[in-house]
């Protein structure tokens, strides 16, 4: 951190003070404007990702994509994401649950026919919501 420009350590603590909301000292929430679910934040101009701002002003240059370990989109504390690689990011996303948190086991994963995998519980979930309007209507 000492060899930073001063302009630069000072927009960073602009930024945290501002913009960062910490969760119980594991989290750190993003609360400025966002876009994809993802921080976002304009500097020289530019429209960027506050976590990978956060993760290359206080640990390193990415090399690839970042994880977030936390599986928390709006987290920019650059200690809870992990540079990997294309490949490696596609296997840890391609694991275990589905948007909503269900686990994706073989006993609640509908394969579709187009290969395709599907949370049963929200399917299930989907189509009372769904008996509920029509039976409203």
């Amino acid at each position: 951190m000492s060899d930073w420009p001063w302009s630069d350590q000072e927009r960073l603590a602009i930024v945290l003070q501002r913009h960062v909301r910490y969760d119980n000292g594991f989290c750190w929430i993003w609360t400025g404007a966002k876009s994809q679910g993802y921080g976002k934040l304009v500097i020289d101009g530019k429209h960027i990702r506050a976590h990978r701002w956060l993760y290359e002003q206080m640990r390193e240059p990415i090399q690839g994509i970042l994880h977030h370990e936390c599986r928390n989109q709006t987290c920019v504390n650059p200690w809870h994401l992990r540079d990997l690689t294309r490949a490696l990011h596609k296997k840890e996303h391609k694991v275990s649950r589905c948007k909503r948190g269900h686990l994706l086991d073989t006993a609640n994963t509908y394969i579709r026919p187009n290969g395709g995998r599907t949370c049963r519980e929200c399917k299930r979930t989907r189509a009372r919501e769904l008996y509920a309007l029509k039976a409203a209507a």
